[in-house]
């Protein structure tokens, strides 16, 4: 066999138009892998679940054959992580900013140590975000050292 029998991605193929696969982790694994390694990129293949079902064969151009205007597009949508846009101590208050953007969720978590990898401590839940806002959150300085990530989902 010269190809993964693990699926990086699933998509139901109904017809001939273009096609938007979702966000899988392994997908995500192999276009980082492509761009870290591009000698090893050999795309992906695409198999049908059952090949036994008659009348279910799909045509897809290819770089190497076919028009070049059909030829498969990869088009890969990046969102940047959430960043705090200000950080600030002052008085024994440290104050983050950040800009929640409209449609997520967000959390925003710390811990005094980046040795102990599951300590974060639920510091606010912004929950779903119905529209961009800039905020400030404020966490009284208790420790020598204190480490913040925002979560967005």
């Amino acid at each position: 066999m010269d190809y993964s029998a693990t699926s990086s991605a699933l998509v139901g193929v109904e017809s001939t138009d273009s096609y938007s696969f979702e966000s899988f982790p392994s997908a995500n694994e192999d276009v980082q892998l492509w761009l870290d390694q591009p000698e090893l990129n050999f795309g992906w293949m695409i198999k049908c679940e059952s090949e036994e079902v008659n009348f279910t064969a799909r045509r897809f151009g290819s770089r190497e054959f076919g028009d070049p205007n059909t030829s498969p597009l990869l088009n890969i949508i990046f969102q940047a992580p959430p960043k705090f846009s200000n950080i600030e101590a002052t008085n024994g208050v440290v104050a983050l900013s950040m800009v929640l953007e409209e449609g997520f969720s967000y959390r925003v978590e710390g811990q005094s140590s980046l040795a102990a990898t599951n300590a974060w401590t639920l510091l606010q839940d912004f929950g779903a975000i119905t529209q961009t806002t800039n905020v400030t959150l404020l966490d009284p300085m208790n420790a020598t050292q204190r480490f913040y990530r925002i979560r967005r989902d």
